[in-house]
């Protein structure tokens, strides 16, 4: 009996757990919704597209961002750095965690040469072109 549960159990996290990995992190929205649920944009920074682009080709699964006095720093799976506009130690500070794919869909839709960075109070957003990815999770505590 004590065999059974254990072997449920153990099958039961695995499922959960891929289930979850699965999981796509991060919603698009129109750049108008945004505005509307979010509120203006406070603080922006502007990447070249093309740039995103490399940070993506560099992780597998999740990209992470953190912007402070309009300094990007972007994380990629276990938190390895991708980029940092100033020097970065690693620390627990708290980034925006999206999955890699809903960065690329963003991308595909909005079809733009530059990729915006932004605070609208106390939310962090990505657009490109007419497009907005938000929703994401605070990593620390979620990261994996």
């Amino acid at each position: 009996m004590y065999l059974k549960i254990s072997f449920l159990f153990t099958l039961f996290t695995f499922i959960f757990s891929v289930n979850f990995n699965a999981q796509e992190i991060g919603k698009i929205l129109s750049a108008e919704a945004a505005d509307s649920e979010f509120g203006k944009v406070k603080e922006s920074v502007s990447i070249k597209t093309s740039e995103v682009n490399n940070w993506i080709g560099q992780t597998e699964d999740k990209i992470m961002f953190r912007m402070a006095n309009k300094e990007l720093t972007v994380l990629g799976d276990s938190r390895k750095l991708l980029y940092s506009a100033s020097s970065y130690s690693e620390n627990n500070d708290t980034f925006y965690l999206y999955s890699k794919t809903k960065l690329i869909e963003l991308i595909s839709k909005g079809k733009n040469q530059n990729t915006s960075f932004e605070i609208r109070g106390s939310v962090f957003t990505i657009s490109n072109g007419i497009y907005t990815l938000e929703y994401s999770v605070p990593c620390p505590p979620i990261c994996d």
